[in-house]
This record gives C-alpha cells, structure tokens and sequence, in this order.
C-alpha cells in the first residue's frame, strides 16, 4: 500500500501486557467510528507499510488504543515503539471525490471566482471530517474548505484552483 492511498491514524506508543499487545495513540478524532469495522492497519516500517492485521482491538479513551496483531510474538512488540499507523483513504468517513486527489495541490494558486488571487496552498489540514486548504497570501493564513461546494476547478497542468468562498469568508483573515 501507498501512503498516497491512507492516512495517519496514530503512533505505537509502547509495549501493554506480556502477550504483545500495544498502545496506540490515536491522532484521529473519528476513530471510534471506525474500530467495529477495522480488521488491519498499515504499520511503517524502513519507510514501507505493512499490513497487520488485528486480532484484538481495545479503545481505552479518546486517544488511546490497546491492539493486539495476529500471530504477533510477544517480545517483538518492543521493535513497533515509534512506527507510525495508517489505514486507507476508503475508511475516511463522508469519502469523497476530491480527498485523494488533495496532496498534489500544496504550492497551487487559488483563485476566487468574485475576489481574484486568494493566494499558495501551503498545506493540507484536516479537521474531524473535514479538509482545509491553508492558503497563504504574504503572512495571512487563509483557511478554505476543501470542499465540492465551494472548489470549481482544480487545473494541474497550470497549478491553479478555482473556488467560489462564501461572502465574508476572506474577510476574516485578510482585514
């Protein structure tokens, strides 16, 4: 798996028990709609996911889980302390079209249908549900939904997005 095609759910914080279960903090904050339904994760290591996959899952508080992997020896639990966990984009509650395709478009030009230049994404930032274009324009932060309602057009050839923010969006960080 790609790490284009998931996204981050948390750290392996260290070792719980003597049977190899682990702790995982958890870095997202719509795991506990996931975890009925998860039967592996992507586990970085040397750079590459690998899939375990689960055979007990314990979701201790918000951001802490106890996971169990199958056929996992105890005394190797120590060598996960510090890898990263992923799981795929199709997990992603509300998917849509538009969220895969958001990585590429760090250094774009946004362009507002009624206010012209907004200015560069900077980066991509994802609030409980929800995708935000940090755009910015000298040193103001823009904040924009990375939403189908409000992006028009996203044209890679010439590294420009087309939005049409609601009235008064801008105007909150731009005074």
């Amino acid at each position: 798996m790609d790490k284009d095609n998931c996204f981050y759910l948390g750290t392996i914080l260290k070792a719980h028990g003597v049977f190899g279960e682990l702790v995982l903090k958890v870095e997202i904050d719509f795991f506990d709609l996931l975890i009925d339904e998860l039967e592996s994760v992507f586990v970085e290591i040397d750079e590459q996911l690998v899939p375990f996959f689960i055979s007990e899952i314990d979701y201790v508080n918000e951001d802490t889980a106890i996971v169990l992997f199958d056929d996992f020896v105890g005394n190797k639990a120590k060598e996960f302390i510090g890898c990263s966990v992923f799981l795929p984009n199709n997990l992603l509650p509300g998917n849509n079209s538009l969220k895969p395709d958001l990585a590429h478009i760090k250094g774009y030009q946004v362009i507002d249908s009624n206010l012209g230049d907004i200015g560069i994404v900077n980066d991509i930032l994802q609030y409980s549900f929800n995708y935000i274009m940090q755009v910015m324009k000298g040193s103001n932060e823009i904040l924009i939904p990375a939403s189908e309602e409000i992006i028009n057009e996203i044209n890679d050839e010439k590294k420009i997005i087309r939005v049409t923010t609601p009235e008064g969006l801008i105007d909150i960080y731009i005074k």
